[in-house]
């Protein structure tokens, strides 16, 4: 939707990020910064906060002035149902069966949002996670995690 050349959609995300990026940058300033060799906790969160501020400001100058928005759609259910049940799922297991049924579990959940995906497609996209998983955060960054609880 335009308004006098300017692309309402788009002027609203970068006031967004604008106000987004202010609120860090001023709560984060209550913080101590620290040092560049010796961070204290408000300086990422600052950085982070003027980041935001720049790219607000960005959009709104560049992509507020551009063509028509495209027409909000309706987001498909199918794949945020099954995103955020994949994401419960993991939570819900990793603790009681370990690392590698969690993230199969996960992934497979996750898998079923595309249509075209078969069931052993899925499978083996899952298996993949899990094995790279575990390589990953259990053995390559050692976290304290169980790998596999036995018996379920």
């Amino acid at each position: 939707m335009r308004v006098l050349g300017i692309n309402i959609v788009e002027l609203v995300a970068g006031l967004l990020a604008i106000a987004i990026g202010v609120f860090a940058a001023i709560t984060a300033s209550s913080y101590p910064l620290g040092t560049v060799h010796s961070m204290g906790p408000g300086y990422v969160p600052l950085a982070l906060g003027i980041i935001l501020i720049v790219l607000g400001a960005g959009i709104v100058a560049i992509e507020g002035r551009r063509g028509t928005a495209p027409k909000l759609e309706i987001p498909a259910a199918r794949p945020l149902l099954t995103i955020a049940a994949s994401v419960l799922i993991f939570a819900l297991t990793i603790e009681r069966f370990g690392l590698l049924v969690a993230v199969f579990l996960a992934a497979f959940v996750a898998t079923l949002s595309d249509r075209d995906t078969s069931l052993g497609k899925s499978s083996v996209i899952s298996a993949s996670l899990s094995v790279l998983a575990l390589v990953v955060f259990y053995y390559g960054l050692g976290l304290q995690v169980r790998a596999l609880s036995w018996p379920f």
